[in-house]
């Protein structure tokens, strides 16, 4: 009740959450109203994503101070369990919510768990996101959102994946504990170069990729062609070796946070459009007068505060949005987007 007074200040409303997020039974029903019980498998991955600039001065400077790095630095880390996500924040309350982050800059696969399994794996993390809520209080350094990450796969018996090794991933980390941020680059294989020459590939991702040994992805759509390019003229590259197998779980990895941007701001533009409905309710009603307008008005965000939310939600939007025919990746929500194929027509059109 205690940490649900910062953020409640209807007692109804804190009694009733904290009974949720205090009792096993009650998370796990947040879990399976998200549909996770239907799944056939169930697929966990670790996201990433960029911390605001204020939070990651504040981390940073505390990591400084104690001379006590964090796993993976100044970014947030939550745990996705196909369309769910967990985490633990300021707010030192975990409650299961829908997949999505509009700062998400990677999505790494940590498991699969087959549908047998699922209900003993709900039950014992909803058990742990109890007992973190119960008997837990968020720091920097000792309980924070990577402490949580570690604590939750240790406690389901899986390990954190080999994320500081290799040649292509084993950089991409370094960067993103040193800075709390990543640039999307992928360094453009030779071979590729090569046979967009030979089979004289014209398109403008081709040209794109002769200019340029790095890549760095402005958008979900300019990633998907460039993998789809590759996948056209060299089927197995990603399977035929470890080379090829660890940039596949990069490009995966970018491209799920991409996924992860543009359904969270689908859901950020939707919420916003019916507070802003809401609020030119109020100001139009003759229902509400003087003091009572004023506190009906009380009850929503600024609406200046709601636009920036949905510009900033806009830019997500763009930013994620897969390309509609050659998303090789898939949905992760498991829909079928028409006219996805994981083999393209021919990349000479």
């Amino acid at each position: 009740m205690d940490k649900l007074s910062k953020y409640y200040t209807d007692k109804n409303q804190q009694r009733s959450t904290a009974m949720v997020l205090a009792i096993t039974e009650s998370v796990a029903k947040l879990f399976y109203d998200m549909g996770i019980g239907e799944h056939e498998e169930l697929k966990i991955k670790i996201m990433f994503s960029q911390l605001s600039p204020g939070t990651e001065k504040t981390v940073m400077s505390t990591i400084a101070s104690t001379l006590s790095p964090t796993t993976f630095g100044a970014v947030h880390t939550a745990l996705t369990f196909n369309n769910a996500v967990v985490d633990w924040n300021a707010s030192a309350l975990c409650k299961p919510r829908q997949w999505g982050s509009t700062n998400a800059i990677l999505a790494v696969d940590v498991a699969t768990i087959p549908k047998g399994e699922i209900p003993a794996l709900i039950t014992k993390l909803s058990e742990i996101i109890v007992d973190w809520n119960s008997n837990m209080s968020y720091n920097n350094l000792t309980t924070n959102c990577q402490a949580f990450v570690e604590d939750v796969l240790k406690r389901i018996n899986l390990k954190l994946p080999d994320l500081h090794g290799g040649d292509t991933l084993g950089p991409l980390f370094q960067e993103l504990k040193k800075h709390g941020k990543i640039d999307f680059s992928y360094t453009v294989p030779k071979v590729v170069k090569t046979l967009i020459k030979e089979c004289g590939v014209t398109t403008e991702t081709a040209k794109m990729l002769l200019e340029t040994d790095e890549v760095k992805f402005k958008s979900h759509e300019q990633l998907d062609q460039v993998v789809c390019l590759i996948i056209d003229l060299i089927p197995s590259y990603f399977n035929a070796s470890d080379k090829g197998i660890e940039e596949h779980m990069l490009l995966k990895a970018y491209d799920r946070a991409f996924w992860a941007r543009y359904l969270k701001s689908m859901d950020v533009l939707k919420d916003s459009a019916v507070t802003l409905e809401k609020i030119q309710q109020i100001k139009e009603s003759d229902f509400y007068i003087g003091e009572a307008k004023e506190k009906a008005l009380k009850r929503f965000p600024p609406e200046e505060q709601v636009e920036k939310k949905i510009k900033d939600a806009e830019i997500a939007q763009e930013l994620g949005k897969p390309c509609s025919i050659k998303c090789f990746f898939e949905d992760p929500r498991g829909k079928t987007m028409i006219g996805v194929s994981t083999r393209l027509p021919s990349a000479k059109q």
